[in-house]
């Protein structure tokens, strides 16, 4: 996988985004990220951004923050993500498709962990093929 830079978060300012946070924890007051995957297609950006200190992690945070207003969010359980970003999108004027309400409105049945609708709906399983 890629190593991204954080010119590569601001390229895809107004632009389609998939993010996915890599946290040492679930507890956002507490915990923090470890890492940013990001995909951006329109500017061929996919890979990761390692976030180990402190520094990096308020680097990251305030590259998220310029994303200007109309840029499309796309993550799994987003509210999860955009917390631990420290994100406001109402504040910043993002839209915001979160995939797991999107499995909610596709079947209400449905499970809405990543690994159960990837193999639903792509017929694969690549849990952990994202990670370094």
């Amino acid at each position: 996988m890629k190593l991204l830079q954080l010119k590569d978060i601001l390229k895809c300012s107004g632009r389609w985004i998939t993010i996915d946070t890599e946290t040492n924890g679930l507890l956002w007051p507490h915990n923090h990220i470890i890492g940013v995957a990001v995909y951006c297609p329109e500017e061929n950006i996919h890979g990761y951004l390692p976030t180990l200190t402190e520094q990096e992690r308020r680097d990251v945070y305030s590259a998220f923050q310029e994303l200007m207003s109309g840029t499309n969010i796309i993550a799994h359980n987003a509210k999860f993500d955009l917390h631990f970003l420290n994100a406001d999108p109402e504040k910043l004027g993002w839209n915001i498709y979160d995939t797991t309400d999107l499995i909610h409105l596709l079947d209400s049945r449905n499970k809405k962990a990543l690994a159960t609708a990837e193999a639903i709906f792509l017929g694969e399983d690549s849990k952990r093929d994202h990670i370094l």
